[in-house]
């Protein structure tokens, strides 16, 4: 084989590597993009799950709380009560 065409053969083998790579870098690149992007997705669907977990959390602190207000109420009246009871017997 001449020189000449093997100079040609290494040019055109030259750009075909150069091709390739720039094709792969190309992809590379959408590949990273489209990770970036799931990950964003991901991450605020974790976010507003995580907030959906704090809001019903919230309603059951606040239930909870209101049903021991009711209880301590109740229980209040109850000693009022009692306390009147042995008022009146002591007299």
């Amino acid at each position: 084989m001449s020189t000449s065409m093997k100079k040609k053969i290494n040019h055109k083998l030259d750009a075909l590597a150069d091709k390739a790579k720039d094709g792969t870098e190309k992809l590379a690149g959408k590949a990273m993009h489209g990770t970036e992007k799931l990950a964003g997705k991901a991450m605020r669907g974790a976010e507003k799950l995580a907030g959906k977990v704090i809001d019903s959390a919230n309603v059951v602190a606040h239930a909870a709380t209101e049903k021991a207000r009711q209880q301590t109420e109740r229980a209040g009246e109850k000693l009022i009560k009692t306390g009147e009871k042995i008022t009146k017997m002591a007299k």
